[in-house]
Order: C-alpha cells, then sequence, then structure tokens
C-alpha cells in the first residue's frame, strides 16, 4: 500500500490519521481508511428566531479528492418578504485554513406576489480540501444567517457579508487565508462597481480588517507603512502597470512580450507574513502588490531569503512577482493555482524559506512550484540585469532554458 495515494501528501503516520479522527485502539487499517474516505457531510436546517417567517435547510459535502457541493433553500412562511443570507464556516484545528460557503435570494410572502421559495445548487472544485483533509474531518463549523430585508441588494453585498470573516476568526490563524467554496447570490450584476475600496474592485474593508478577494480565496492584507489612525482607503495606493511605459520595458527584458500588462494593476499592500503578493481578481485584473516597493518597482530590491542573505538587484522583487502575474495569464485551472500559491506562502510564516529553493536546472519548468518557479526568474535576472549588461550575457546559464523555452513562449 502507498500510504501517499491512499491519504494523500503531508501525511506520514496512520496513527496521526486515527488520533484526528477520534477512534479507539485497536482500529483495523481497513477501517481507518473507510472512515477517513467518507465525505464530509454538513446536513442541517436553516432555522431564524422565534417569530420570523422564515427558514430552510441546506446541505454541504466535501469529497476528499476535493469536490464540493452546497445545496439548500429558504422559504418564506408567513406575510412578509424577506431578503436572506446564509454563511457556513468549515474548519480543522489552528494553523489550517478556514472554509467558507455563502448564499443569498429573496423570497416573498403573502404581502406580494413572488416566489415563496428561493433554491440554490453549487459545486466546483477546492484543492485545499485535499490538503487538508484529515483536519477538515476533525474539524467543526458555524452557520450564520441574516434576513435584514434591506441587507443584500447586490452581489457585491454578499461579498461583504462573507468578508465579514476576516474580521475574526480565519486571519487570527496561522494560516491566514480563507478558501471559498461557493458563493452563491440571487444577483451577481454590478460586481465591479458594488464592491471595492478606493477604487479598486475586488478589495474591502470588512470587520477593520481590509481583504482581497481571488478565485476561490479571501486573503487578509495590510498596506505598507501604514500607521495607527490612519484610514486604509487614504493609505491604499494602485495604478496600472501601463501606465508608466519604462517599468513595461524594464519587464520586457525578461518576458519579451509575454507578460499580461494590460491586465496587470500595482499596489502597494502587502500579504501574509507580511510579505508582497500577486493575485487575480474581479474586472479581469491581476493585483501585483508589491508593499513599499509600489512607488519605484524597477529600483527596490526586496528583502529576499534571510537563510540566503545575497543582496537582491533593484528591480529583482518585481521580476518575481510579475511571473506570478504570467503565472496567472497562463494557468488554465485559476482555483487550483491560486490556492497553491496560497499554500506555498503559508510555509513561509514563521521564517521557513524552503518553498522558494530550487535545486539543479534538470528538471522540466511545470515540475517546479509557482514559488520555486518565480525564484528561478527573478535569480537569473538578478544575476545578469539583461538590458544593464552587454547583450547576450546570461543566456550560457543553465537556468536560462526556463525564461527562452517557458517564459518567453508562455508554456507553464
Amino acid at each position: 500500500m502507498n500510504l501517499v495515494d491512499e491519504i494523500g501528501p503531508g501525511i506520514t503516520s496512520l496513527e496521526y490519521v486515527r488520533a484526528q479522527l477520534r477512534m479507539d485502539r485497536p482500529v483495523s487499517v481497513r477501517n481507518l481508511l473507510a472512515r477517513y474516505r467518507e465525505p464530509i457531510v454538513l446536513d442541517e436546517p436553516l432555522i431564524t428566531s422565534d417569530g420570523v417567517a422564515l427558514g430552510g435547510h441546506h446541505t454541504i459535502t466535501l469529497q476528499r479528492h476535493g469536490h464540493f457541493r452546497h445545496e439548500g433553500h429558504m422559504r418564506a412562511t408567513g406575510f412578509p418578504s424577506f431578503r436572506y443570507g446564509v454563511r457556513t464556516v468549515m474548519a480543522g484545528p489552528s494553523g489550517t485554513p478556514a472554509y467558507v460557503a455563502a448564499a443569498s435570494g429573496e423570497v416573498h410572502g403573502t404581502n406580494e406576489f413572488g416566489d415563496r421559495e428561493s433554491s440554490w445548487d453549487d459545486s466546483g472544485e477546492q484543492v485545499g480540501i485535499k490538503q487538508y483533509w484529515v483536519a477538515l474531518k476533525s474539524g467543526g463549523h458555524t452557520t450564520d444567517i441574516s434576513f435584514q430585508s434591506d441587507f443584500f441588494g447586490t452581489f457585491g453585498d454578499v461579498a461583504a457579508f462573507v468578508a465579514t470573516l476576516a474580521g475574526g476568526f480565519f486571519v487570527a490563524g496561522s494560516v491566514g487565508v480563507c478558501f471559498v467554496l461557493g458563493v452563491h447570490a440571487a444577483d451577481a450584476a454590478g460586481l465591479d462597481e458594488a464592491f471595492g475600496t478606493s477604487g479598486l474592485a475586488g478589495v474591502a474593508v470588512a470587520g477593520g480588517v481590509l481583504v482581497v478577494f481571488g478565485p476561490g480565496a479571501i486573503i487578509p492584507a495590510i498596506v505598507a507603512g501604514v500607521t495607527a489612525g490612519v484610514a486604509v482607503e487614504l493609505a491604499l495606493k494602485h495604478r496600472r502597470l501601463t501606465d508608466r511605459p519604462h517599468e513595461v520595458e524594464f519587464a520586457n527584458r525578461v518576458f519579451r512580450g509575454s507578460l499580461p500588462v494590460n491586465r496587470i494593476v500595482l499596489t502597494n499592500m502587502l500579504g501574509m507574513g507580511r510579505r508582497p503578493f500577486t493575485i487575480p481578481s474581479v474586472g479581469d485584473t491581476i493585483l501585483v502588490n508589491l508593499g513599499a516597493g509600489f512607488d519605484q518597482p524597477t529600483q527596490y530590491p526586496g528583502l529576499g531569503d534571510p537563510e540566503n542573505p545575497a543582496t537582491q538587484a533593484p528591480g529583482q522583487l518585481f521580476i518575481h512577482e510579475l511571473v506570478h502575474a504570467w503565472q496567472i495569464d497562463t494557468a488554465s485551472f485559476m482555483p487550483g493555482l491560486i490556492c497553491g500559491a496560497l499554500l506555498n506562502q503559508a510555509t513561509t510564516i514563521g521564517g521557513n524559506m524552503s518553498v522558494y529553493r530550487y535545486g539543479p536546472p534538470d528538471r522540466d519548468f511545470g515540475r517546479f512550484n509557482l514559488e520555486q518557479q518565480a525564484s528561478i526568474i527573478d535569480d537569473w535576472f538578478g544575476r545578469y540585469r539583461p538590458g544593464a549588461t552587454p547583450s547576450g550575457e546570461g543566456e550560457a546559464d543553465p537556468y536560462f532554458r526556463y525564461v527562452r523555452d517557458n517564459i518567453r513562449k508562455r508554456i507553464l
């Protein structure tokens, strides 16, 4: 029996699985694995407070290989009509991500024409479920219902409802990210206009915390250099990469036209561990969040790896994050890429930078993780500074093949 095939990566002991599943000894391997493989099913009524003529039921099903399904309904049972929101958070022990599923809609009472019942049935894949399956098996959940008549008007309101999690549960954890299983909205129109802070769609302040929405995830963020008492909306800066043509020219020393420059928006935000990060957002944008490097990214070297304290070249951090923008534009399965990137970043909390170290150039580019790919390219740039050194220097480097054959040809 191959343990990795049976229970997935990162788990090296069946005893650990037994303890997490709270199964008494002795237990056979067959029974242990049968329990481990069982889907996680949350099946519960949706009950409002006494006297409120609104209720329903929902079911959330998670499969070991990452599939999820959220189905349910709400029904008006009396005179008034309601707009409602349902939000469920599922989480394992401290140090693992939270998972959220949300739905909204409206139901009509006897006071007006319209459907008494509103239902939803959403499904999809979330690769983080597979990564943290045993934690989810041993975790718990909370469900909240909102039914104020004016609470939900647009999809942006639903997103804000989900984002209020940022003020509490998941930001306090060591992973600091919430994976979204699904957000069903009765009216998904107008998201770009309805949801954003300081004119930046996909970013909001919720529960006193700045949050960024990506496909399948909510990420808490900070604004570089903000001091107590300064409004985040005033301190948040952003601009299009194409606003400064010399920065596009700088990037093309590496990318040679393979970068989605029209999609890229630079900001001064930072993510987990106060580190720069890059993420796709609404409106077909890619947010490249550079922190203190926002004003002069081609001159800012970044902090680099504290365990390998060689000085980074000016612009090296910029190139690293632009590789992530290139990955986003090139990838075919965006939720999986985002989840993988967040799991990579989570390992750096506490100073473990091993996820960036890539080894010899003896395998295909796609066999390296996302941070290794970006490090390969930014290290090559830092060694040879194309555009600042004689033309062609660096092309004999064994890592240059990844620049030539992958980055410039858009092969991930």
